[in-house]
Formats: structure tokens, C-alpha cells, sequence
């Protein structure tokens, strides 16, 4: 039987997310972030800004977050530069977010072998159930990479996940991105990058890109990556609104099917498949985060979220952003009965079951 936090609706099989008396991690820091003193930590973040003139790398994926720190930051008097590890297979809504990106600051995409980076998906999808595992790998590689190249120490990311969406009761509050972070929060669900070599052709030197910059390079730059939620509360309702007003476009129409935010996740046509494994496995997926985040910021009563959860989060990836799911899987070479065999693999069955031919979570 599945359990929820009492307070939001994340459940109790999330990883690395500890429960106390009931309540998940991520409602536990909330309620800590409502005595943060936000005017002192802005000084922090002034103080900062002048150690290094200003001069700071944003990572990016053109999205409401990265375009709302891009803003902040401006306006803090930060001579800003975006870094995008552009996504395999980026929508036009997202190819539209990133130009608008251009109109406010400058910035860097960097373009992976598109053949390697599929082959990847694939690889991930299989093995792992991560049809998303080179994103989570290049999102935090490539501005590191790019912080050592210009050597521009000073890098930021948007939230602290441990902080936004719940973290082990170990987790010792450090809200600074490291090497060590990634290998044990960075979604990489134990594939290490190095296990691609040899596998449908990958060489050592297609995965230069994926890998950190060495320590010492590291150390000589003095490369140092911070969370803007640390520094600023952090909403990102609130920095859809903020990122819209400069630019950034939403979902036109409604959220993809098991989506409930029309701002999230809008660049990369493969997000609903890696949130419908997530699902599967876990048995939440994209619509339980969201619905949780807006119980926190008051926007939405439990008994509510609980309705859309259950009408939403277990739908089937049938297209995101005008891109349906046969195209996608025809990109990365998996057929639709491939797709099927794989659901079926990774679909907890002490949670779920199959009803009219698609996984439910089990009354």
C-alpha cells in the first residue's frame, strides 16, 4: 500500500527522502525556510556576487528556473552567462525559451553527439529505466566543464533539491553542488558513465563531455557551484510568473497528460516518458512533485491535490509538447512493443496493477 506524507502528497517511496512522524523531508525544510532570515542571506548573496565582480555562470536549460536566476541576478548587478547542455531532443517551445534566453543575457549551448547522446537514452531506458540518464548526467558536467574552459569560477543552479523536494535524515544541510553530490543525488541510478563504454559501440572518448572536469583543474579555477534557492525563497510558480513577464513562453494549451504545471518541463519531448518511469517504479510521478510544492506555498488544499494526483499522475506519455510517443522512441531506436516490454519490466507490483491494459496504483 502506498503511504503520503500528511501533510503534502509525496510518498514515502521516493528515494532518499526521509519520513518523521509522518511527514516527508521536503514539508519538514519548508516549514524551516519560513524562519530564514531571506534578508541576510541576500547579503550573503550580495557578498558573493562582489568576491567575483559580478561575473557568474548560470546553468540553464531555458526553462522557468534558469531564466528567473538569469533575472534575479541581473538585477543584482551580476554580469550573467547562461550554460545549456542542449537537450537530444529539444521541443520549439524550448528552442523558443532558450532564444528568448539571448535577449537577456549571453550565454553558451553546448551540442553533444546526437548519435552518442541516443544511444545513451536507450542504453539508460533499458538498463536503468531512464530514458532521461544523459540529461542528468550533462546538466551537471557541462558547466563545470565550461567554468574551468572560461575560467569563471562562480556557477549557479536553481533549487537544492534536498531542500525543495526532501532529503535523507543524514543529509547534512550543505547546499553547495559537488562531485560527491551528483554521484549520490544526481539521479544516476547506478550506472555510472563508465559503464557505457564498449555497449552499442560507445567509446571512452564519445563520453569526454559527460565526465567532470579534473580536481586539480577544478581547484586552480577555484570552480564553486551554488543553489539561488539558497540565497532567495524559492517558489517556482512564482518564478514562472517573474520569467514570463520577460519573455518566456508557457504550454499554450494544457499541461501533457500526466503534468499539472503549464510552465514545467517544456524543452525536451522525452521528460513524460522519464516521469512515467518514475511513476512506475516508484509510484508517484510528475503530478504528485507539483501538487506537493503547491500545498507548501498554500496554493492548493491536501484533499484536492489528491484528486488531480489520482486523475493524473499514472497517464501514459501519449505525446509532450507536439511531439507523440512514436516519434520519440523512433529517434532512440526503441519500437512501440519494446516501449510495452519496458513498462511492463519496471512496474513495481507491490504498487501497482494492470487495469484495462495500463498500470494503476492498486486501491
Amino acid at each position: 500500500m502506498l503511504i503520503r506524507c500528511s501533510r503534502c502528497v509525496m510518498t514515502t517511496t521516493r528515494p532518499d527522502t526521509a519520513f518523521v512522524g509522518g511527514v516527508c523531508s521536503a514539508c519538514l525544510s519548508h516549514e524551516t525556510r519560513k524562519g530564514e532570515d531571506w534578508a541576510a542571506r541576500r547579503e550573503d548573496l550580495v557578498r558573493l556576487l562582489d568576491r567575483h565582480h559580478g561575473e557568474c555562470l548560470v546553468a540553464s536549460s531555458g526553462g522557468k528556473d534558469s531564466t528567473y536566476i538569469a533575472i534575479v541576478l541581473q538585477a543584482m548587478g551580476a554580469n550573467v552567462t547562461t550554460v545549456t547542455a542542449t537537450t537530444d531532443d529539444l521541443t520549439a517551445l524550448g528552442r523558443q525559451n532558450l532564444d528568448n534566453l539571448r535577449n537577456l543575457c549571453d550565454g553558451y549551448e553546448v551540442t553533444l553527439n546526437q548519435s552518442v547522446r541516443r544511444k545513451i537514452a536507450r542504453i539508460g531506458l533499458r538498463t536503468v529505466g531512464d530514458i532521461s540518464y544523459a540529461e542528468h548526467v550533462a546538466i551537471w558536467t557541462i558547466p563545470m566543464r565550461m567554468s574551468v574552459a572560461l575560467r569563471k569560477p562562480l556557477l549557479f543552479y536553481g533549487e537544492c533539491p534536498q531542500a525543495q523536494y526532501g532529503a535523507p535524515l543524514d543529509w547534512d544541510g550543505r547546499q553547495e553542488h559537488t562531485r560527491q553530490w551528483v554521484a549520490e543525488f544526481g539521479g544516476l541510478n547506478g550506472l555510472r558513465v563508465s559503464d557505457l563504454v564498449g555497449q552499442d559501440g560507445i567509446k571512452e572518448r564519445d563520453l569526454e563531455l559527460f565526465r567532470f572536469p579534473p580536481d586539480a583543474d577544478l581547484a586552480e579555477v577555484g570552480t564553486t557551484a551554488y543553489y539561488l534557492g539558497s540565497f532567495v525563497p524559492w517558489d517556482s510558480q512564482h518564478n514562472a510568473k517573474v520569467a514570463r513577464d520577460h519573455g518566456f513562453r508557457w504550454n499554450p494549451d494544457v499541461p501533457y497528460p500526466a503534468s499539472y504545471w503549464r510552465a514545467e518541463n517544456l524543452d525536451n519531448a522525452q521528460t513524460p516518458l522519464h516521469d512515467y518511469f518514475c511513476f512506475l517504479k516508484y509510484g508517484f510521478g510528475r503530478v504528485t512533485a507539483q501538487c506537493s510544492a503547491d500545498i507548501r506555498a498554500g496554493r492548493l488544499l491536501r484533499a484536492t491535490a489528491l484528486d488531480i494526483v489520482t486523475e493524473r499522475d499514472w497517464l501514459p506519455p501519449t505525446h509532450c509538447t507536439g511531439a507523440w510517443l512514436t516519434l520519440i522512441l523512433e529517434r532512440i531506436g526503441v519500437s512501440t512493443e519494446e516501449w510495452g516490454t519496458l513498462c511492463d519490466k519496471y512496474a513495481n507490483r507491490e504498487l501497482l496493477e494492470k487495469r484495462d491494459g495500463v498500470w494503476r496504483l492498486k486501491p
